[in-house]
């Protein structure tokens, strides 16, 4: 189970600063439209070293306010809302080139975000990057892109709880991840690498892990998707596809 833990002690600088003209997630996030040496520079000096997050160590945890806007360099970040009861709901994961920005988790939130086995992430803090954005359009641009995909997918994420089946939420999350982390449609002979568990698969769907296994034996035994070893296989990925009843403009932004 994904286990908050005190982030000041569990997040870890890598040492050695990332120059941001050789990042390999640079072209998927906000940061990607930066090309030229001066606006490079700017944003080389702008975030903070890159960090190292524990396995479900917080980036931010509940009630705190957020300090920085952060970017996934490497690894699976959740965001969880802890709702009154004290149950856990993961409404997104956040994958490398992924924002987790400050609009998302408030000043004092029940939303939290927690490294999915081990994670690095790089910070922007509130006042470098607002001089980031208001410095650079087509940053500021790409940021509000991302700010609104992120927003697109809790919704649709909601939505699934809401009204599909079993099988269809744990498929659309499974179809989903691989097409996000792909960046392409898979095919039959994939295995995509999914730190997860049947827990957080549950958290992700609202349901048990019982219910979770079931679900995944079904999937399995209809020749549509496995899940073993924290791999994903896509047995079937047009019958997966029509299944999950994915739209075409949520597929063009998972890719």
């Amino acid at each position: 189970m994904i286990a908050l833990k005190d982030s000041s002690a569990s997040v870890v600088h890598v040492g050695v600063r990332r120059q941001c003209y050789y990042c390999p997630v640079r072209a998927r996030a906000p940061c990607g439209g930066l090309r030229d040496t001066n606006s490079l520079e700017r944003l080389d000096l702008a975030h903070t070293l890159p960090r190292r997050v524990a396995p479900g160590a917080t980036v931010v945890a509940p009630g705190e306010r957020a300090a920085s806007t952060y970017t996934v360099l490497n690894g699976w970040v959740a965001l969880i809302d802890t709702l009154k009861d004290g149950q856990m709901v993961i409404h997104h994961f956040a994958l490398p080139g992924d924002v987790i920005p400050l609009e998302l988790l408030g000043d004092q939130s029940t939303r939290s975000a927690v490294a999915v086995g081990e994670a690095t992430v790089c910070a922007f803090t509130p006042a470098s990057h607002q001089r980031l954005r208001r410095e650079d359009g087509l940053y500021d641009a790409r940021y509000q892109a991302a700010i609104a995909r992120e927003l697109h997918y809790a919704y649709d994420h909601f939505a699934d709880i809401a009204l599909a089946s079993a099988a269809e939420r744990v498929a659309k999350l499974l179809w989903g991840l691989s097409v996000r982390s792909l960046h392409r449609r898979p095919l039959a002979s994939d295995l995509i690498p999914a730190p997860l568990n049947q827990i957080q698969i549950g958290l992700a769907t609202g349901l048990t892990a019982v219910h979770v296994s079931r679900t995944l034996k079904q999937l399995r035994e209809q020749n549509l998707i496995t899940f073993e070893d924290h791999m994903i296989g896509i047995d079937n990925p047009r019958a997966v596809e029509r299944f999950t009843g994915a739209s075409a403009d949520l597929m063009d932004m998972w890719m």
